[in-house]
Order: structure tokens, then sequence, then C-alpha cells
């Protein structure tokens, strides 16, 4: 099964890890009788709580039909009052546990375990907790309409929550809840078969009890030669949940969904009254209620659905295997012929899983034969032939449509995954490109940790009568349903993966449409655009019936429609909901006073001229974090070190786990590994060895030099609160979006940090001022490079970017200057800025462009990051999109062919200006190994333009004897070829350092530019980045970058590989940068410079080394914008001004 949480995930734990903290504080105070706020329902202590008079009364009035809970697995401890150890049924319960059946026979038990909260749990410890926690401490087993009309009257006069619930199958959640009353309709069974005729419909159908399984209803429609639209767990109840939220069916490409086979609906709304709905009497809610979320409108007592004549059926399964890229070809060859099976009315369920295990346990064909659904499978077959792929193929023909599903569809177990899920519409198969961005999602999810199922099945049919379901079921091509195992021994860890499916695996999906959507039975509980994703268009609408039936707003869950503000509920023993505008859960209190060991301490006032840091009597409490969290609303995130699941504790919280240690360290060098983190470093220096994965896991795993806490921003405002906070606590602040920064500027020991990864916006402009007219592209401060190349290709236009896809655009790259394969043709990123939007150290938004801020818009275009203000989002101009060629070669050192190597490498530096000159990028590597060519970069040069401008480059090769290899290509769009590009981009690997190295410098010394290289290139990685930046603004001083860099023909770009087991090694390795091999470059380039973004953290001259003579004007700008330093960076303007104390603590140097 896939890896779980903590291998890939960022740990967030905001609100939920402090409810593990302080549990047992506020479970106390829960059961003491409290005043209760009229905002919140009553609950379990309160004042208001029903007494056992009332709840006496109320039994008497249900006909002695009240139950209380005793949680299912509470034979499993001691902890439960009334119920004794029972180490037999204990095991029965464990055994049993995965079974639908142990649980839909109960009142609380859902099936989701991650909203039981392990409140008890039959895996944990005898001696473990066991109480009533996020079960529902009552439940009506309601036999008629009169049980449904006084269980709701009982809530609504006492004020209480009220769920509904059939089996407890529910991803989501709504069918439970802490303090809870459930209308419990799972005895509801009576079904019969029908004539039906209305205006919309005539012919048979069946009605169906609220309480009616899936199984129940097709046994009773199988006994008449007919089948009922199902799903395929047949422990489903199929008038609830199911149905109302759309409802997927092996039947679905030959009927539509179960949602569009409703004829009419019997239903009790908030006020209490039994109303019939269907498309003549009450349509609106008949419309809602089809598709429109469970639990939301009403309690359904019955409906009524078609009937279809039984069929004979063709079954196939289909698995493979292969650890190729080959797989991944063949299952796009799959998805691109999915739309062709789904029409002819198959519908097919699929898993891809880790290890490249492709399984297709059922596909359903109704009316058709085994012959058919291989005809169907043909593509997918031929590919498997094609790639010497093995598989194992099995159709069969089936008398009817139950045999078929009874023998591909054996009993179901739970599935135990935190979940998420996205609708993958048509559209992303019907190009080569989109289809393989698809795969690659696909592919994203798995080495994220996740494993993804897809429920394939075509309901572009139009419905009998219109429905709620939300309208992009109609354009999808299958279900994805995705997430990562739930651990049954740790909901830490559960709490950590559910972040990850939330943003990391659902967006994988997501990004790759315009228009997220989800199937809202099966989906992430926390998207944070449900109303969108879940309902679609039709939620305005919706909104509006939910006001009219249910005016009282007693039936409520997460994230059904109405539930306004968007409620994060959180999931442990105390919970409030409704008016979240006075709902705040504290963040992980704990964390308040650890200081960089670990340690909690109460250290006396600090030193004058210093940031507070966590033990200082000045650093923030826990009611001035709880205000922060809450005022942007609840995205304050809590640092947990990503390599926590490496040791056995981090702050005395267990975290070690083998397996998910194991993976970490498998993609550990992977940005997208890191990427997710509001933490974690990818120059892992910049963690001072704090939380090792790398170590034993008996080493220490403490905060140390990371962030402490970080803002999720999602809004202006969200920058605005976090700059104000840092500000008026004198705590240090970071910006932060991806963390690709080898000069740690943007983490900090002691630091709350602006996390701006999730300012994701794009918009294509036209731009008018006096200095350009024309395209441009405004980007908000959290887009990728891949992102904005992407966005821009779609509108026919590229923008100028970096080399790795992952980096940010808006931030540093650009802040800092900026090359790129565009870099020879259009200029540096900061050459591409048109205006700014950037909230200052004072709070306040500014627009920055030439004739607004003129100074402020200067300096940020090259005058390095995170230092006079945070970018909320640039605008760059768009160049047309262009056809673009690409070319390598290799030659590789053999021991006995070095001295050659270096001669052409002296000749290549010879020919390199007429290269850079013809509009070409070129990227070259120098290493023990040999040296490379990865790639050469032409935009707008066709492949045998670029190969004839090579052509000198390569005979020098020829001439020396040199065997090499040469490739070349060419894309029809500058995007196509950057994705073609070889290039492995990893991370955390080496300390880096560079140097700017002048054309004039390698013209007239080539001989001494070749021993630096050779100096650095013998014993480690040189690359150099080659450029012609001199043309593309009217002058050195247009923008902020180092001159230097006009005349500058490549930038070295060195590395010294990161030591994590031997930290002293590794400080040496950053000093050797320093001390040894930068020394002779910058001995041949006297008053030169380097590309701040990728240089040495350690460079002692900076000022003048990043700045050029820039320095002092940008000083001033610095001065003017932020007077008080509220933004400091590691070799930022200003930053001299401050050092870092031992601790990590940030003090002044000097007074200004």
């Amino acid at each position: 099964m896939a890896e779980r949480g903590l291998t890939r995930a960022q740990v967030q734990m905001v609100a939920w890890t402090s409810i593990a903290v302080l549990v047992g504080a506020v479970w106390f105070a829960t059961t003491q009788s409290s005043p209760v706020r009229t905002h919140c329902r009553c609950f379990p202590g309160d004042a208001c709580w029903p007494s056992t008079a009332a709840w006496n009364s109320f039994n008497k009035t249900v006909g002695g039909r009240l139950i209380a809970t005793i949680p299912i697995a509470s034979p499993c401890h001691d902890t439960f009052p009334g119920v004794s150890y029972d180490a037999e049924k204990c095991a029965d319960i464990q055994a049993n546990w995965p079974r639908p059946e142990l649980h839909d026979e109960t009142t609380h038990s859902p099936m989701a375990a991650f909203f039981a909260n392990m409140s008890c749990d039959p895996f944990t410890p005898r001696d473990a907790q066991c109480i009533i926690g996020t079960y529902v401490p009552y439940a009506v087993n309601a036999s008629s309409a009169e049980d449904y009309r006084a269980t709701i009257a009982f809530a609504t006069e006492n004020n209480i929550r009220l769920v509904i619930r059939n089996t407890g199958h529910d991803y989501m959640g709504k069918s439970t809840g802490a303090g809870a009353l459930a209308l419990w309709t799972h005895h509801l069974k009576a079904r019969s078969i029908l004539d039906y005729s209305s205006c919309a419909y005539t012919g048979k159908a069946i009605k169906l009890g609220a309480g009616v399984q899936a199984s129940e209803a097709q046994a009773t429609a199988n006994a008449e030669g007919y089948v009922v639209v199902e799903g395929d767990c047949a422990t489903v109840g199929i008038a609830g949940g199911y149905t109302q939220g759309g409802g997927t069916s092996p039947l679905a490409s030959k009927f539509g969904l179960a949602a569009d086979q409703v004829l009419e609906w019997e239903v009790i709304t908030g006020t209490g009254e039994l109303l019939t709905a269907s498309p003549s009497e009450n349509p609106d809610l008949y419309w809602a209620l089809a598709g429109g979320g469970g639990g939301t409108y009403g309690a359904v007592l019955s409906m009524t659905v078609k009937l279809h004549e039984n069929m004979h059926t063709a079954g196939a399964t289909l698995t493979f295997t292969e650890s190729s890229d080959a797989f991944w070809a063949v299952l796009q060859t799959f998805l691109v012929n999915m739309p062709a099976v789904l029409q002819a009315g198959a519908v097919l369920y699929w898993q891809v899983l880790p290890g490249n295990l492709f399984y297709m346990p059922q596909a359903y064909l109704p009316d058709g034969t085994a012959e058919d659904m291989e005809r169907l499978l043909q593509p997918t077959l031929g590919a498997l032939k094609k790639h010497n792929i093995p598989y194992a193929l099995t159709s069969v023909n089936f008398p009817t449509f139950q045999d078929a599903f009874y023998t591909l569809n054996p009993d179901m177990n739970i599935t135990s995954l935190n979940l998420g899920g996205s609708l993958v519409p048509r559209s992303l198969v019907e190009s080569t490109r989109s289809a393989t961005s698809l795969v690659n999602a696909i592919k994203s999810v798995l080495s994220n940790g996740g494993i993804l199922a897809g429920i394939s099945m075509d309901v572009s049919q139009s419905p009998t009568s219109p429905n709620a379901a939300n309208p992009s079921w109609r354009e999808s091509l299958f279900l994805a349903f995705l997430g990562i195992v739930y651990d049954q021994s740790n909901m830490t860890a559960n709490l950590v993966d559910q972040k990850t499916v939330t943003n990391v695996l659902d967006p994988a999906l997501e990004k790759l449409t315009s228009k997220a959507a989800a199937y809202l039975n099966e989906a992430d509980f926390n998207q944070p655009n449900w109303q969108q994703v879940f309902y679609g268009a039709n939620y305005p609408k919706l909104v509006s019936i939910k006001k009219k039936y249910d005016p009282n707003d007693m039936f409520w869950g997460p994230t059904v429609v109405g539930t306004l503000p968007p409620i994060r509920v959180i999931s442990h023993q105390y919970i409030m909901f409704l008016d979240t505008t006075n709902f705040f859960l504290p963040p992980f209190l704990f964390l308040l006073a650890i200081t960089a060991n670990g340690h909690l301490t109460r250290s006396s006032n600090i030193s004058d001229g210093c940031r507070s840091i966590p033990g200082d009597i000045s650093w923030p409490n826990s009611a001035d974090w709880n205000a922060l969290n809450k005022t942007v609303g609840g995205s304050l995130i809590a640092t947990i070190p990503i390599g926590a699941p490496c040791h056995r504790f981090f702050s005395n919280i267990p975290t070690y786990d083998e397996e998910k240690c194991n993976a970490l360290r498998n993609v550990w060098f992977l940005p997208e590994t890191h990427l997710p983190s509001s933490s974690s470093p990818m120059a892992y220096s910049f963690s001072n060895n704090s939380c090792n994965p790398w170590l034993e896991p008996d080493a220490p795993c403490t905060i140390g030099d990371h962030i402490v806490y970080a803002i999720n921003a999602t809004s202006p405002s969200d920058l605005q609160h976090g700059v104000a906070f840092a500000e008026r606590h004198n705590i240090r602040l970071s910006i932060r979006n991806t963390g690709h920064d080898y000069l740690g500027r943007s983490t900090g020991a002691h630091a709350l940090a602006i996390w701006t990864h999730n300012l994701k916006s794009l918009e294509v402009v036209e731009y008018d001022n006096a200095n350009y007219t024309g395209p441009a592209i405004k980007i908000g401060a959290g887009v990728l490079a891949i992102d904005a190349y992407t966005f821009a290709s779609a509108n026919g236009f590229m923008v100028v970017g970096g080399n790795c896809p992952t980096v940010g655009i808006a931030g540093g790259y650009t802040q800092g200057g900026g090359h790129g394969p565009l870099a020879s043709s259009h200029g540096l990123g900061a050459d591409q800025v048109l205006e700014w939007e950037v909230i200052t150290a004072d709070g306040t938004l500014v627009t920055a462009n030439s004739t607004h801020q003129p100074d402020l818009f200067w300096a940020l275009r090259g005058g390095g990051p995170g230092t006079y203000g945070v970018v909320v989002s640039m605008t760059v101009k768009a160049y047309p999109d262009t056809y673009a060629s690409s070319a390598y070669f290799t030659v590789l050192d053999n021991g006995t062919n070095t001295d050659t190597i270096y001669q052409a490498i002296g000749e290549f530096l010879k020919v390199l200006p007429s290269i850079v000159d013809a509009g070409i990028y070129a990227l070259w590597v120098v290493e023990p190994a040999g040296f490379f060519l990865m790639p050469a970069f032409g935009p707008g040069l066709h492949q045998d333009e670029l190969d004839n401008i090579l052509q000198p480059a390569l005979e020098v090769l020829t001439d020396l004897n040199l065997d090499y290899e040469y490739s070349s290509s060419e894309n029809a769009t500058f995007l196509a070829t950057y994705e073609a590009l070889t290039s492995n981009w990893n991370v955390s690997d080496y300390n880096t350092g560079g140097r700017l190295i002048p054309r004039d410098l390698v013209s007239n010394n080539t001989d001494a530019v070749v021993q630096a290289i050779r100096n650095i290139g013998s014993q480690t990685l040189f690359s150099g980045v080659s450029f012609n930046v001199k043309n593309a603004v009217s002058s050195p001083d247009e923008v902020a970058v180092n001159p230097y860099f006009r005349e500058a023909l490549f930038n070295v770009f060195m590395g010294v590989a990161v030591n994590y087991t031997d930290w002293a090694v590794n400080i040496a390795g950053e000093d050797a940068i320093t001390d040894y091999f930068l020394p002779p470059l910058e001995a041949l380039t006297p008053n030169g410079g380097a590309y701040m973004n990728e240089a040495d953290f350690q460079q002692p001259d900076f000022q003048s080394v990043f700045y050029g003579t820039h320095y002092e004007k940008l000083l001033s700008i610095k001065q003017k914008y932020d007077p008080d330093d509220v933004f400091y960076v590691k070799t930022g303007v200003g930053s001299d001004a401050w050092e870092e104390q031992p601790d990590g603590r940030l003090c002044r140097t000097l007074t200004i």
C-alpha cells in the first residue's frame, strides 16, 4: 500500500494539534456547567443541555427508541463507565473492524475512522481513553414520520446539534458529530415496486424507505426482473447521502447517476412538515435533494426511483505492472481511449498503486459481450503488447447484471483512507499535451505518498428531470478517488496526511483545469473551495432552497450547503460550530515557549536591540497567537520539521516511523518534497541540522533554525496582519514561497513566516504606460515557474522565468535578478517587470511602477528579495509564443583525456560569445565525470539553426579527438521545448557559491579562466550558465540588478555536496567554498560581482559583490520604506546592521 503522511507532507498543526495537547483540559472544561454562548449549540455539560428528566420524557415520546451511545469498541478498554474489558469480544471487534456490517448496525460508529477521532479505538492500548468524544451521545431509532418530527422538534427546542444517519458510510463526517442527537433511519426498510406515471416518466419504479441498503433494493428489483441503479458497495444506504449526493454506479454510463433516477421524495423539513417532492410538487425541493447533498434540506423518509429491465452484462478485469516509463505510456493510452469505452455503456473501476501497478478489478458493459469489452480495451492491450508488458485480462459473459456485480465485486471492506477526490473532465484527454499532464498529475499523487482509484463513467446524458448534481459530472471522464492510508494508531499522522491530501494530492489534479470539481460524497472534507468544487454553479440556488425549507439550520454538516461562513470542524472532544466569527481554538500552545533546543524556558527580558524569541517574557503569549490565528482565518501553522518521522521524538511527541522515514529519504532531494511545507528549507544547511532525517532515530529533532510559525496567506490582508504582528511583537519575520533559496533568506530561527505559496492568481492584461504598451501577465506571489509557463502558453504567450519548474517566479527569483532559458533573447526576470503590488513595512498595500512609487519599483527589480516589502503580485511583459530548439552534448572523462577536455573547454569558451549572441541560453557543467552541455536552449531557432550555431563547438571536440554524444530537438512552443528538457532538479544536495565572469576576461585571459574552472570542476560541481543580457535594458541602471550582470558571459554556479551524517564536515565544505574554491575566481575578477541567488551566503563583501554600485541607493530606499528593519534577510540590503547570535537570536550590531 501507499506510504503515509509524514513522508511528504508539511506538518501543519494549528487547531488540530492544540487539541491533541490540550485534550484533557478541554474535555474537563466541557463537562462542567459552563455558560453557553448564544451562537453555539448546547453541548454535554452546558447548563442548557437537556436534563435526565428531559431525555426520559423524550424517550417516551419516541416509543422507547432513544438509544444512549456505548462506543462499539468499549470492550477493548477498561475506561468506559459500566463496560469491562473483554479480550474475546475485543479480538472479534478488531477482526471485523474493516467490515461495514459491524458499523452499520450501530447508531454511532462512523466508517470513516477519522471522524471517530480515536475517541474509543479498538487498536489503542487497553488503558487508552474510551469516551463518547466525537460520537453522537444519543440516537433515535426512527420507525415513522412521527419519530422524525419529534426528534427534530426536540433538537430545535433544546438547541442541540442534529445529524441524520443510516449506515455510517460517510467520508465527509456529515452523519456524526460531537454533542449531537442522531436521527437513525436504518430500520425504515419498506420497499415496493410500482407502476409509476407522471408527466416526466411512465414505467416501473421502486419506492424505498430511508434505511434500505443497496443489496436490499437490488434483491427486491431482481426478483421481478429489474435492476436499480446502485453504487459499488452493497451495504450503502441508497436513499440517503448516496443518491442525495449524486451517486456513482456500475450502471451509470447506461442509465445515469443515482440522482438521475429519482421520481419522488417523501421528506420531513426543518420545521417538521411532511412533504412530497417531485418535478411537479415542491419541485425546488425535489431538485435540491437529487444531488445537492445529504442531510441538508430535510430528513428523507422515502424515495421513489426508476427501475430498468435486467440485462446480460459483460465483465472484465485487467492487471499489469512495469517498472519503466512504458507503464505511464500505457496508462496514457488507457486514458485517451477511455471516452470511447464509456460511450459504449461501460463503467470501469481501476487503481494506480505504488510500484507502477495498474489494477482494474471491475469493468462492466451492460447489454454487451465479453468480445465487445475486449474490443473496447484493444488500444490499451495493443499498447501493452507494443511495450512487451505482460498483463492479466479476464472477460466474461454474465446472464444478468447482478451475476456480474456479485462476481466482480465481492464483499467490500471499509476504505480506510485520508481521502480526497476530483472530477477529471474528458477535455484532459483530447490532446497529447493535456493527457501527458494528467498522467504526470497521477504520478505526482503516487510520489507524494498517495494512491489513486478511478471510477470511469459517462453521465453526459441529461436526466429526465433536471437535478442539483454538480454540472461538472456531465463533462467528467472519471472520478479520481485518492488518498493516503489511514493510520490506525497515530491520529497526529492522520491529521498530517489529511493536510497532504488538501495541499498536495488534490491540487495535483485541480490545477489541470480552470474549474476544479469533486464528487461531494468522496472528496476532501477540508476542501477550501468546497462551495464551488462540490456544487458548482448550483450553489447559490441551493442556498436559497436551504433557507426556505430549513430556516433554523437544523440540518448541518461539514461542507453542506448553507454552512456559511466556511466552517472548519475540529475533530476532537470539544466542537463548536455555526457562528465561526467568534470561534477559535488555540494553536499548538506548548510550542510557544520552546527554544532552539526544544526545552521549555522562562527567560528574563531580552537584551536591547534584539528580536524576541520563544521563552522570552516579551514573546507573544497564547492570547496573542490566538488573536492572530483568528485574524488570519485560522491559517496560522505551527512548525513540526518534516524530518520528524526519522526521530524518536519531536518536543516530547513520539514521531518515529521507520517506513515513513525511509520513504522520506527516498524523495528528500526532490523539490516537491519541500514545496508543501511552510518551513522546510531546500538548502538544508539553513536548518542547522535541527531535525536531520539522515541521522539515527535517537538524534534530537527540534525546531532549531526552522521558523516557528507561518501564516498560510491567501489574501493581501493576511500579509498585512503578519507584518503588523511581527512589528508589534518585535519578532523576526521571514517571507517564504517554495523554500528554493541557496542563501537562507526565506527561513530563520524563531521567526514568523509569511507563506505566500497559495497566492496563485494568473491573469492576462493589456498593459499601457509610457514605457510599455502590450500584453502582460499578472502573476501572484505564489505562482511557480511551470504554472506561469503553462498559463502563458495556453494564451499564446511566453514569459521569462527560471530553469527549475518549481521555483516561485515573483519572489526571490525576479527580485534577485533572475536568469533563465529566455535570458539571451529577452533579458533577466527583473527586466520584465511592469508593476508590483506590495505590502510595505507599515502595512500599506501599494502599487509600484515606473510612475507610482518608482524608487520602490526600481529596488524590487533585482535589488534583493524579502527586503523592501512583501510582494502580493507582479505584472510582467508577455511575448508571443514561438518554436524553440534545444541541444545536449556529453564528453566523459575516462581518466586519460582530462587535459584534453580542459583544452576543449578553453576553445569552447572562445566560441561561447557567438552562441549567446544568437539568442541562446547555454548551461554547461564541468565535474570529475566530464564536460556536459545540458542544454543549449534556442527560442525562435529551428533545430538545424541551433545545430549550425553549435557546430564550431562540436568541431572543437572533433578536432581534439574527444568522443562525445550530441543530440538536438525542436518543439512547436517554448513550453513544449522546456518540458522536454532532461535536467533533474534536485535540492538539498549542495552548498553553493558563485561568480559572474565577464566577456573581456574570457577573451583576454582564457587560460586563467580554464585553470580556475579546473580548480573547481576536478573536485566538485562547476556549472556555467551563459547568456547575453547586455541589451535587454536601455542602461545597466534601469533596474536594480547588479550592473556587472550586463558584462557577464556566464555565471559560475558551484557546489560542494552537503554531508548529512557529519555536520562538522558539512561546515568545512561551506568554508571551502568561501576560502578555497571562490578566491581564484575572485582574483580574476577584482571589483566583480555574483548573482545573489546563486552565491556564497558567507560572501564577506556581499554589499558590492551582490549589488555593485547600486548598494547605497538601495540602502536609502530600504530605510525609506522599512525604517525599523521589519524585513531582514541574510546578505540583504541593510542586513549588516544585524547579527545572528549563537542561539539564533537576531540582534542589532549598531544603532541606526
